[in-house]
Formats: C-alpha cells, structure tokens, sequence
C-alpha cells in the first residue's frame, strides 16, 4: 500500500512539473514572438522616416522634391518678363536666366497639377550679375496674381535674400505650416540686391511634395 501511495505522489508530481514547464517555455516563446514583431515594427517606422527627410528623385509621396514635374505649364505666367529670357529659363536646369523688362519686378504664377506641400525655394541670380539679382520677395498661394493685386492681399511670406543665399542658391525654408495645402504659387519680385534696372534670375527651384490624390485637372473636369 506504501509503495503504490508512493507511486501515485510522484506520477502527480511529475504531471505537474511537465505541465509548469510547458506553459512557461510556452509564455516565453509568447513574449519573444511580441518582441521580435515589436522590432519589425520599429524598423518600418525606421524605413518610413527615412524616406520622409530624402530630398530625392523620383518624387514618392512622403519626399521633399523639386516640384518641377507637378508644375502645369499652361498655368505658368510671368508678368514683366523680357521677351528673349522668359521664364522657361529659370523653372528648367538647361542654362540661361529670366529677366524682367521695363523695371526690376518680376511677377510669376506657377500653377501646380495636383495640391502639393511647398517646403523651401531657391532663387538664384546669374553669375556676375550680383546687382541683378532678387533681394525682396513676396509669396503668395492659391491666387492669380497681378501687379496692382500685390498690396492688397498679405503674402504667406516675405523674404529678404542675402548676397549669399542670391548668388549661390541657397535653399530658403518657408512657414511650412502656411504652405500645406497649395494649388498655385506666386513669387513677386520686388526689388534686387543693387536697385539695377532689370532683376536676373537663373534658377528658381520649389521644393516640397505632392498630396495624394488630388489631380487639378481631374477636378477641373468633375466642375
């Protein structure tokens, strides 16, 4: 009778040993698995934000790119332009300038074929021309502007160029958080760095990214 009382006492702990160590390797595998799939979380984020801050092309949503390819050229017009160095000169990467005619203002209208994120621009005057180049500049968005309509609307932003950022193109930050949602824009240039009679401009360059969904055109149709 002792020896089967005995028997019995240590089958049942043995059942209950096996059974502990199940569900605790079980647990474990459990906790593993989450924090392995934790991990691949973090390295989508990783992938996602890293492709966020590239300033690369092809232009993917989620880039901040030259959105010169969202640029609609039916839409473009460029008031007080010199008829030999229009505006074409200055929106594409081939060489040569857009200069104003009469005065130093120029006054472009740049419509957009889709919504889009407008992040920084570059304007960029013509190599020894220092004189020439933009000094005081006014953007406006989602208007068709005018010469007589600049002091009636506030811009979203006024710029005051340096010699540096002028000649050397450098990128110019914008209020991003007043340029999210944006159909058009209009660049006014009001003065240049030496009161010469004409303003040259070489490049000019709007960095940003395209809004999904939202073809300009598509939406002119449905109208």
């Amino acid at each position: 009778l002792c020896f089967l009382l005995f028997f019995y006492c240590s089958g049942v702990y043995l059942f209950l040993c096996l059974l502990f160590f199940f569900f605790f390797f079980q647990a474990e595998d459990g906790i593993r698995d989450a924090q392995e799939s934790r991990g691949l979380g973090d390295v989508y984020k990783r992938q996602v934000s890293t492709q966020s801050t590239g300033g690369v092309q092809p232009a993917h949503m989620g880039e901040f790119v030259d959105l010169y390819e969202f640029i609609e050229p039916n839409q473009v017009e460029c008031l007080n332009e010199l008829k030999e160095h229009p505006w074409q000169a200055m929106l594409t990467p081939e060489a040569g300038f857009c200069q104003s005619n009469t005065d130093e203002q120029l006054l472009v209208n740049i419509g957009f074929r889709e919504k889009v994120k407008v992040f920084s621009l570059i304007i960029q005057g013509v190599e020894n021309f220092d004189d020439n180049a933009p000094l005081n500049v006014r953007i406006y968005t989602n208007k068709r502007m005018g010469f007589m309509d600049v002091d009636d609307h506030k811009p979203e932003q006024e710029l005051e160029l340096s010699l540096e950022q002028a000649m050397y193109g450098q990128p110019i930050k914008l209020n991003f958080v007043r340029f999210q949602n944006v159909s058009s824009v209009s660049v006014f240039i009001e003065t240049n760095q030496g009161m010469a009679e004409s303003t040259m401009i070489s490049r000019l360059v709007i960095t940003g990214m395209p809004i999904a969904g939202t073809d300009m055109n598509a939406l002119k149709k449905v109208g």
